[in-house]
């Protein structure tokens, strides 16, 4: 934590935009002196089916169909992103979803009361369902022009506190995506499928993807499997990093770059924990982590 974070070289900086037809991780350049430029796109927080939240002119909730009415500009909107992300030249060598896709929250079929939010769970379950549905519409096309993809787990896909069920539905949904660029065999990454946490090398940069929910903390934990689960999911994360990083003075990696939903602080490391950054335990944790490899680190952060 007390290593300066420095300015990344021109040659990390995005985000950009493009597509190019898929190719190994390791034809498009492993560890090593930095070559050439690395292109990314970053994009986050569509949350497809915000604007339809609120009530009627005469108070009441609004219904799913009502939602989805205006879901519809949303998704013109979300396509404008993608299709730019898929045009722009130069090509980007891959894409990064950054988190929070749909605006409803997750799997209120897990939920013990039958009323969400002045609806139904049912009616929940079709609206989360109709909103991921509108998702997938738009991505497809990243399948199609073969364009490499990380997801990054945001609170709206797994929650403020994830619990087990919640992230076992968003890496069935996710992980199999045919643009999911873990799929790639020199794609190192955790047993979810490469949707919760991974990494990989090209072109002189290591990149590293987190789910940064695993260490916010809105409110002190509370005892129970959920809290537990959570605890134990951090640690592991954690963990698992530390094996995935360059040793010091190791001829690796010139530089880190991170992705992840929320950055560990917003303005001072020492800042309180809140709604946007990540708890103090897991910050001094991770960034020491990082630190340890003794090379420039660069966040990418929706």
């Amino acid at each position: 934590p007390n290593t300066p974070f420095r300015r990344p070289p021109a040659e990390a900086q995005g985000p950009t935009a493009g597509g190019q037809s898929a190719v190994s991780l390791a034809e498009r350049g492993a560890a090593g002196p930095v070559r050439q430029p690395v292109r990314f796109a970053f994009i986050a927080d569509p949350q497809l089916g915000m604007k339809g939240v609120g009530r009627t002119e005469e108070g009441e909730v609004k219904s799913v169909e009502e939602r989805m009415e205006r879901l519809q500009q949303e998704l013109a909107l979300f396509r404008g992103c993608i299709g730019a992300a898929v045009a722009a030249e130069p090509p980007v060598d891959f894409l990064v979803l950054g988190g929070d896709l749909q605006d409803e929250w997750p799997s209120p079929a897990h939920e013990a009361s039958s009323m969400i939010g002045g609806l139904h769970r049912d009616e929940r379950m079709l609206l989360e369902r109709k909103q991921r549905d509108a998702v997938q519409s738009v991505l497809r096309v990243l399948a199609e022009r073969r364009i490499p993809t990380i997801f990054i787990a945001g609170n709206h896909d797994v929650d403020d506190v994830p619990q087990a069920a919640y992230v076992r539905d968003y890496v069935a949904e996710w992980s199999k995506h045919p643009a999911n660029m873990a799929r790639d065999t020199d794609y190192e990454h955790d047993s979810s499928g490469g949707v919760l946490y991974g990494t990989f090398h090209m072109r002189g940069f290591q990149f590293v993807h987190l789910t940064a929910q695993y260490y916010q903390r809105q409110a002190p934990p509370a005892d129970g499997e959920d809290s537990e689960y959570m605890r134990r999911a951090a640690d592991e994360q954690t963990a698992w990093l530390r094996r995935h990083l360059p040793g010091k003075d190791s001829d690796g990696p010139k530089m880190l770059v991170v992705f992840s939903h929320i950055p560990p602080f917003m303005n001072d490391i020492e800042e309180p924990e809140g709604w946007a950054n990540w708890d103090k335990a897991s910050r001094k944790s991770v960034l020491e982590v990082l630190a340890g490899a003794d090379i420039p680190i660069l966040f990418v952060c929706g």
